[in-house]
C-alpha cells in the first residue's frame, strides 16, 4: 500500500481538495491511501472543522462532505510514502517534524515538474511495475526539477469564490500529473 499525504496550512482548502481529487483519479487503481493534514490546524484551533465551502468539487466528484481538519503529526509523516506540500514553509515544517522525510517531501509544483519529467518518453528507461518504482523515479528526477521556494500554491482561504476556483484549477493540474505517474 502506498500512502500519499497532502499538507497545507489549516487542512480546510488545498490539501483536502487535492486528496479528494487524487482519490477520484486513482479510484480504479488499487494500492493507494490518500490523506491530508495541516501544519497549523491545532494552533488555529480548527481541528475538526469541515472543508472550506468555497472550494469547488473536482470534476466528476461530489463536493467533499465528510472532511474535518487534521493536525499534521510525526506518525503521519513517518507512514507516508510521498508528502506533497503547497508551500515551501509546509515542506520545512514536515522536515522539522521528521528530518529524514526530506527525501519524500516535495512542494506541489516540484512534484508536478518531476511527474512531467518522469512521464516523458525518455524517462525512465523502463516503465515502473509498482507505485514504489514510480516514487523512486520521482526522487531520481529531482535534479531535473530542483526545490523551488517561489513555487507556492497560494492559499485561497478568505479570498472569495474565484480565488478558490483558480486554486482548484492549479491543484487539478498538479494532481493529474502525479496520478499519471502513479497509475503506470
Amino acid at each position: 500500500m502506498t500512502t500519499v499525504l497532502f499538507v497545507c496550512t489549516a487542512n480546510i482548502c488545498r490539501s483536502p481538495y487535492a486528496a479528494h481529487a487524487l482519490r477520484g483519479l486513482l479510484a480504479d487503481t488499487p494500492g493507494f491511501t490518500v490523506m491530508s493534514a495541516g501544519v497549523r490546524s491545532e494552533w488555529l484551533d480548527i481541528v475538526g472543522e469541515a472543508a472550506c465551502p468555497e472550494m469547488p468539487a473536482p470534476d466528476g466528484l461530489p463536493v467533499l462532505q465528510d472532511h474535518s481538519a487534521t493536525q499534521l503529526t510525526v506518525e503521519m509523516v513517518r507512514e507516508a510514502d510521498i508528502i506533497i506540500t503547497f508551500e515551501a514553509a509546509h515542506r520545512a515544517a514536515v522536515v522539522d517534524l521528521l528530518p529524514r522525510a526530506q527525501v519524500k517531501a516535495y512542494t506541489a509544483r516540484q512534484v508536478q515538474r518531476l511527474s512531467q519529467a518522469v512521464a516523458a518518453e525518455h524517462w525512465p528507461p523502463a516503465a515502473p511495475e509498482r507505485s514504489e518504482d514510480a516514487l523512486r523515479n520521482l526522487n531520481s528526477a529531482r535534479s531535473w526539477a530542483p526545490f523551488d521556494e517561489d513555487a507556492d500554491v497560494s492559499d485561497p482561504h478568505g479570498l472569495g469564490v474565484e480565488a478558490h476556483r483558480e486554486c482548484a484549477r492549479e491543484i487539478d493540474a498538479i494532481v493529474e500529473s502525479l496520478a499519471a505517474v502513479l497509475r503506470t
